[in-house]
């Protein structure tokens, strides 16, 4: 089990910004965006994220 790791208000608002650009589902794409800011980071974390938003 991987250690959890805090999302940032960067990370929140690329998230964001990806959805609206891709689409909710994209999660890939907007992954491979912002592959940097996303760093250990996986599809599902940012899908997961986002349905907690």
């Amino acid at each position: 089990r991987r250690t959890q790791k805090k999302w940032s208000n960067e990370e929140v608002e690329l998230l964001k910004r990806g959805v609206q650009e891709h689409g909710k589902g994209h999660w890939k794409k907007i992954l491979n965006d912002n592959a940097d800011a996303f760093r250990g980071r996986t599809e599902v974390d940012l899908k997961d994220k986002w349905r907690n938003l």
